[in-house]
């Protein structure tokens, strides 16, 4: 899987460009080393995360990462990625359509905003797999919805919609397909300037 990457008016975003899942492999995490030393040398205003096609993404390739789920320093190594991203100097909003689930959502995650599509599918699928989220997703999610509300997602593995998921407190708002990128742009500036915080 590779990211994408475009800057316009001051806004860098980031295509997750693996369509149609966006699916997260070995080649995920380069390009994510790669795009954050480019991200951290350029002068944006903040940054935009979003799927390519239909899908955010649907986690992890399991096969092509059972490997590296056996290695600790790779897991650490993925860890420390997206806590980077999370302690990024600018604001980052996530932009959430279709599936957002394992890994996805653990990446959407560590943006200071979340906005999904109506119909979004978000969830931590680990559990049926016999694993737990390994990239910080145990404590952003609970972070987000609380204890409770976490260990419910995470030991069932079942999926909640947009809308369950916004009063939950697990995205920040539902917004229509053709506002949310604008929307989510228009939220980067506003943060920028320290309106919203």
């Amino acid at each position: 899987m590779r990211i994408g990457r475009e800057v316009r008016d001051g806004i860098e975003t980031w295509w997750l460009d693996a369509p149609p899942g966006n699916l997260m492999d070995p080649g995920f995490f380069e390009s994510l080393e790669v795009a954050l030393e480019a991200v951290q040398d350029r002068r944006v205003a903040g940054l935009l995360i979003r799927g390519r096609g239909r899908h955010f993404s649907a986690g992890a390739d399991r096969d092509a990462l059972r490997p590296f789920w056996q290695d600790r320093a790779s897991i650490t190594r993925h860890r420390d990625l997206f806590s980077a991203i999370e302690d990024l100097p600018f604001p980052v909003v996530a932009w959430v359509e279709g599936a957002c689930l394992g890994s996805g959502l653990e990446l959407a995650l560590c943006a200071r905003l979340v906005l999904a599509a109506p119909g979004a599918m978000l969830g931590c699928p680990e559990a049926s797999f016999g694993v737990m989220p390994g990239c910080g997703g145990t404590w952003r999610v609970t972070r987000r919805v609380g204890t409770s509300r976490a260990l419910d997602l995470m030991l069932t593995g079942r999926l909640v919609d947009a809308e369950e998921a916004v009063q939950m407190g697990l995205v920040d708002g539902v917004v229509a397909r053709g506002q949310g990128p604008l929307l989510a742009r228009e939220a980067i500036h506003r943060l920028q300037r320290g309106i919203v915080r």
